[in-house]
């Protein structure tokens, strides 16, 4: 962990201009700002959340986006072998993923149906389901506290409220990811 940085807005812009440059065009820039891309968002935790709001957009934008844009998303979605953006542990980031990957009306060209298909397939060979409640004995909780410093009485009820937060929208948000997947299966997309 000590090789992790704290991301600041310069790398946000880096994040930014690298994703673009990733979804080019040319499929020589594409591939080589790919590469710097996978090992910036491997640098810094979490950074994939800058990205992927707009990858969401792309995917649920109408038929109008050009197809090479479409493939640079999809191969930034494949990733690499250190980087698999939908499998990463946050469930508000698949609940809102997943269903656009599923809708996305770009799959029509071979290549995009392919590259859909190989996505796929990673998520079942990777995916390990993750936890929907977070939660730690208080043993663990009173050692961990002894070897940095005691909490105050309102850190640990904020600590505890920010848990108690957090653990209720991972249940919200995958309720919500079953119940969107179900229907769009219902619904013959899928």
């Amino acid at each position: 962990m000590s090789n992790f940085q704290s991301l600041t807005e310069i790398d946000r812009d880096v994040i930014l201009k690298l994703f673009e440059l990733s979804i080019n065009r040319y499929g020589e820039v594409r591939r080589d700002a790919q590469g710097y891309l996978f090992s910036v968002l491997n640098r810094y935790l979490f950074s994939y959340q800058v990205i992927v709001d707009r990858i969401i957009q792309l995917l649920n934008s109408p038929d109008e986006v050009e197809h090479d844009r479409i493939k640079g998303v999809l191969y930034i979605l494949l990733g690499n072998h250190s980087f698999f953006l939908p499998t990463k542990h946050s469930w508000s980031m698949i609940e809102r993923l997943w269903p656009a990957m599923v809708r996305t009306t770009h799959a029509k060209k071979p290549t995009t149906q392919r590259l859909l298909d190989h996505i796929n397939e990673t998520i079942g060979k990777q995916f390990d389901t993750q936890a929907l409640i977070e939660d730690t004995n208080e043993i663990s909780r009173k050692a961990a506290a002894d070897l940095w410093r005691p909490l105050e009485d309102n850190e640990k009820q904020s600590r505890d409220q920010l848990r108690e937060q957090r653990n209720e929208d991972n249940i919200r948000s995958y309720k919500n990811l079953m119940e969107t997947l179900n229907s769009l299966l219902r619904g013959d997309t899928l």
